[in-house]
C-alpha cells in the first residue's frame, strides 16, 4: 500500500480547508517545506500537494513553495501536484520548470 500524505497550500502557507471549500480554511504555523520534511521524516514515500490558489485562479500559483519542497535536500521523494492545471503549458511548467514528479488533472 502506498499512502500519499497531502499538503494543502494557499498564499504560500500550509492550510487545511474542509472539503476544499473557501472560507473553511485553517492556516498552520508551519511552512509547507517544513511539513514536507516532517512527512519525509515519518517515512513518506511520496507527497501530494494541493495548490488552492491555482484552483481559483486557473493557473499554478504557489510555484515558489513547490520549488522549495522539490529542492529540499532532506525531502527528495516524488511530489505530485493538483490544482489549476488547465493547459499543456501549466503541466509542462510544473513538470519541467518546477520539477514535480506527477500532476493530477481533475474536472
Amino acid at each position: 500500500m502506498l499512502i500519499f500524505p497531502s499538503i494543502q497550500i494557499r498564499n504560500g502557507r500550509s492550510v487545511f480547508a474542509v472539503r476544499g471549500e473557501p472560507g473553511t480554511e485553517r492556516f498552520y504555523p508551519t511552512d509547507p517545506v517544513l511539513l514536507a520534511r516532517l512527512w519525509r521524516h515519518e517515512n513518506a514515500k511520496a507527497l501530494h500537494i494541493v495548490d488552492h490558489d491555482a484552483i481559483v485562479s486557473g493557473r499554478p500559483s504557489n510555484l515558489d513553495a513547490l520549488r522549495a519542497i522539490v529542492r529540499a535536500e532532506d525531502v527528495k521523494i516524488p511530489i505530485q501536484v493538483c490544482g489549476g492545471i488547465r493547459t499543456f503549458e501549466h503541466a509542462r511548467a510544473l513538470l519541467e520548470d518546477v520539477g514535480v514528479s506527477r500532476i493530477v488533472l481533475t474536472t
